[in-house]
């Protein structure tokens, strides 16, 4: 178990927060997990701390959001990001933690500029420029798969697919918890043949799943009856300071 005090008080709102964002508050910053504990941890195991943390999450989520999902856009969305975890497994030994911790920044600075841009610059959170190809469902779920590879990232590439879709609301949030959960799942096999996925990151994964457990309810409640633009703009300034913070650590690294 890793037993550093301040990697607690930093993993503990970050996993709350994802929780929140699983269970259908605020889904599109669930990804601020990862970027936060890699202060701490290098990048790759704080993703294999959090993947048994991600599966509990999901257990809870698809018994919420049971067949109330989008099958005609899983049928493009889950070999797709298959796809993009196979390809994480074959090329993550050839990334240094220095580059990883710089990759996983310029996600996290991208991801939290362009959700203020939809907030601040767009007339809606879901505001995209028409209907997206079943192409462009392959590409960006494969790019789903693989930024979720190593840093639990994949929402991005998902949103640009579905948001011009236009589901309704608890549509979208089953057929993300739908995608996530086949990923995750996907991902158990390759990090314990990386050998990141062992005792150390599996026992400080169940510490922290009960805030896990209690957040996803958390974030069903607040699905149904809170705005969700404060908690965006608190997740978004939060995630560009830690994106900021990792990119120095990563470039002095070299």
């Amino acid at each position: 178990m890793i037993d550093q005090p301040l990697f607690y008080l930093a993993a503990i709102p970050a996993v709350f927060v994802t929780g929140v964002s699983k269970g259908g508050f605020g889904g599109a910053v669930a990804f601020v997990s990862v970027p936060t504990m890699a202060l701490f941890v290098d990048p790759l195991t704080a993703a294999a701390i959090m993947l048994p943390i991600l599966l509990a999450m999901d257990a809870i989520s698809m018994k919420v959001y049971w067949r109330k999902w989008a099958v005609d856009h899983l049928k493009i969305l889950v070999p797709a990001s298959l796809i993009g975890t196979a390809l994480g497994t074959f090329t993550a030994s050839y990334v240094n933690d220095a580059v990883f911790r710089i990759l996983l920044a310029a996600l996290a600075i991208i991801f939290a500029l362009n959700l203020l841009k939809n907030m601040y610059l767009t007339k809606s959170m879901a505001t995209a420029g028409g209907e997206t190809k079943s192409w462009l469902g392959w590409v960006l779920g494969t790019i789903a798969g693989y930024s979720s590879f190593f840093a639990h990232a994949g929402g991005p590439p998902l949103n640009a697919y579905l948001l011009p879709k236009r589901l309704e609301k608890t549509m979208f949030q089953a057929t993300f918890v739908f995608v996530f959960t086949a990923l995750n799942l996907s991902k158990i096999g390759p990090y314990i043949w990386l050998n990141e996925l062992h005792w150390e990151t599996f026992s400080t994964a169940m510490v922290l799943t009960p805030w896990a457990i209690f957040s996803i309810y958390a974030g069903v409640w607040l699905h149904k009856r809170v705005s969700e633009k404060p908690f965006y703009l608190l997740c978004c300034i939060g995630m560009l300071a830690t994106g900021i913070k990792l990119a120095v650590d990563g470039l002095s690294a070299f």
